[in-house]
């Protein structure tokens, strides 16, 4: 009985340093890829737009009504209810939401970045245009790519690939109808994750 204790706190042990190890991965690899977009925004944009079809384009407009707020909140929470031992996850993952959607809104506010169809990059379907963007509705970082990623801890292994797919469908289509630039969408994939892995490490 001792032997298999300490067996198991010792597969504990590497399976946790195998996870900070990917987490860091994870990070030093979005950073990178956030910086390059910084220098390379306009041309990564030209290339997504260099994709576009009738058909991909009915495909990504599904896909950006399905990554409305409420969608994703609804979503995200069944995900969770499906699995029993996972029902406490949910009040963390709406709090570790409320609060992605406050600091992008501050960081909008502060940043002021214009959106590429409003700057004349691309063309965004006029259905998912508002007539008025307001400062705290600016482009840099995307709320809806950090919305999507922030649930991505608190999903049980089965369904993280899933919502992974779906979480970067989201991202693209943020690119897709000039909505965001690419390091608006990186930077809201770290901003949502890292706020998500941040209150789960505080209430553990």
């Amino acid at each position: 009985m001792v032997k298999r204790k300490i067996g198991k706190k010792a597969k504990e042990k590497k399976a946790e340093k195998k996870a900070k190890k990917n987490t860091i991965f994870f990070y030093i690899l979005f950073l990178a890829i956030f910086f390059l977009t910084l220098f390379f925004d306009k041309q990564i944009l030209y290339v997504v737009f260099s994709l576009k079809s009738t058909f991909l384009s009915k495909i990504i407009s599904g896909v950006v009504i399905f990554s409305s707020a409420v969608i994703i909140v609804l979503l995200s929470t069944l995900l969770i209810l499906l699995n029993r031992k996972e029902k406490k996850q949910i009040f963390l993952m709406w709090l570790s939401l409320a609060a992605t959607t406050v600091l992008c809104l501050l960081l909008k506010i502060l940043i002021g970045r214009t959106r590429p169809f409003v700057a004349g990059l691309g063309f965004a379907p006029s259905t998912f245009i508002k007539k008025t963007y307001y400062s705290w509705d600016s482009s840099f970082p995307s709320l809806h790519t950090a919305a999507v990623f922030c649930v991505l801890p608190f999903l049980q292994k089965k369904a993280k690939p899933i919502w992974l797919c779906f979480a970067v469908l989201v991202a693209f289509s943020r690119m897709y109808f000039a909505f965001h630039y690419p390091s608006d969408v990186i930077a809201g994939a770290l901003i949502g994750y890292s706020t998500a892995v941040l209150i789960k490490i505080i209430k553990k």
